[in-house]
């Protein structure tokens, strides 16, 4: 009987996890878009940090990270 249970529990969790993925994925390929853009402006950004400081640009890079992290 506690096979039979065990069985049936995991057949169940098996189901759910199924039901969540088909609802989400969806939304999963732009959240990674977006995630790639914000990690490509930090990257520029933390490579261009001498520049961005010698022109002060401090306040426009603030500005365009919290456009596309608020994304």
């Amino acid at each position: 009987m506690p096979t039979l249970s065990g069985l049936a529990m995991t057949l169940l969790m098996f189901a759910c996890i199924w039901l969540v993925a088909r609802k989400t994925q969806p939304y999963f390929v732009p959240q990674q878009k977006e995630l790639g853009k914000l990690n490509g402006f930090t990257e520029e950004m933390i490579s261009g940090q001498k520049a961005i400081l010698l022109f002060s640009r401090e306040k426009k890079v603030e500005t365009e990270f919290a456009d596309i992290n608020g994304k």
